[in-house]
């Protein structure tokens, strides 16, 4: 069988999929780390991109409440990292609230350039994560990398215009 491979930006180190475990061997990741705008809220960006209709928002919404459902019946965790002043509303209106079991974001009187390996640092620190079983989605390059280059966290590249690629998993 051929070794499957999915490349993104492997210029800039982020992922080969077989990099990881999540396909072999979901069981070694617990903490899902997921950015908001642009990987779990597509609205705005596959309005302007791709002029989606709706049914295709609520389509890719509906797959991913499955996949939080999935996920949070297997036990994994799932912590949201956003620089989104007011994630709750949005969580809220993706009805995705009920899965999250954390949610780092940066506070109104915040730059909101403020590096998420460092909004993720305390909630790793105080509870003794093991990074190896962490995986973070975003759809910034910069982020990816921070990530991957401050904590070792497996980093996969999401297209704001596309979403998660459910199909992998």
């Amino acid at each position: 069988m051929q070794e499957k491979k999915i490349e993104y930006y492997y210029l800039f180190n982020i992922i080969y999929l077989n990099e990881i475990n999540i396909i072999n061997n979901p069981n070694n990741i617990n903490y899902y780390l997921f950015d908001l705008d642009g990987v779990l809220e597509l609205g705005c960006y596959m309005k302007v991109f791709k002029k989606n209709t709706l049914k295709e928002l609520e389509e890719y919404n509906s797959k991913l409440q499955q996949y939080f459902y999935t996920l949070k019946t297997l036990g994994k965790q799932i912590i949201i990292i956003t620089h989104n002043k007011n994630p709750y509303n949005i969580l809220n209106i993706l009805n995705l609230t009920k899965y999250i079991s954390c949610i780092c974001y940066s506070s109104p009187y915040s730059l909101s350039n403020e590096k998420k390996s460092n909004m993720i640092r305390p909630l790793l620190n105080k509870y003794n994560i093991n990074k190896k079983q962490c995986v973070f989605f975003d759809d910034s390059i910069r982020n990816l990398c921070d990530m991957r280059n401050n904590h070792g966290i497996t980093s996969i590249f999401v297209d704001r215009t596309i979403g998660i690629n459910f199909n992998i998993f």
